[in-house]
């Protein structure tokens, strides 16, 4: 399943909520403190973040935004005894999936882990159909400046004779543009 962190520093609540997502099948870590956090984000990139707000030390909201300076992207659920709108206005800054005031059940635990855990899924699959489609825009775009050059055609021209190339041969574009600059896919 997903690795998850937790951050929490009530040791009750800290054991009952890796209890629980154990049971669950998830790979857990469990920390007291923003430190042990940002130790553990370190050390393997965390799926999804459950973050307690009020931390001693550095809080909560401040820990998510050194975890985003660090590069983390995992959703983060921030935890807290405190629903009130500031606490939220400074959450908000930070991208959080959810923010859930305590006490907190298993039972609405258990969903929004695993709603949040797909839903980061769903982001990751569709970013890296962006990137593919912007690593072929460039292949293609390399081929069609090849033909270009090579032939003393337009943009337009050489465009042409690629997507000829590839419909003749029931090819993709790609497939073909991958082809004209000398690159295997």
């Amino acid at each position: 399943m997903a690795d998850i962190l937790i951050v929490e520093d009530d040791p009750l609540v800290r054991h009952a909520f890796l209890t629980l997502l154990k049971a669950e099948g998830h790979d857990v870590v469990a920390v007291a403190s923003a430190d042990g956090a940002l130790e553990s984000a370190g050390k393997r990139a965390p799926a999804l973040v459950l973050l307690d707000v009020g931390l001693p030390g550095t809080d909560g909201i401040e820990c998510a935004g050194l975890l985003r300076e660090r590069k983390v992207q995992a959703p983060i659920i921030f935890l807290t005894a405190h629903g009130g709108p500031e606490f939220v206005a400074r959450a908000i800054r930070h991208d959080p999936y959810a923010y859930l005031v305590k006490p907190i059940l298993g039972s609405q635990l258990v969903p929004l882990v695993r709603t949040a855990l797909h839903a980061a899924d769903v982001g990751r699959a569709r970013e890296d159909k962006l990137l593919g489609a912007l690593s072929d825009s460039r292949e293609i775009s390399a081929a069609v400046g090849m033909l270009a050059e090579r032939h003393q055609w337009s943009i337009d021209e050489a465009f042409s004779a690629l997507r000829v190339m590839a419909r003749s041969e029931s090819r993709r574009v790609i497939d073909v543009a991958t082809e004209v600059i000398g690159r295997k896919r």
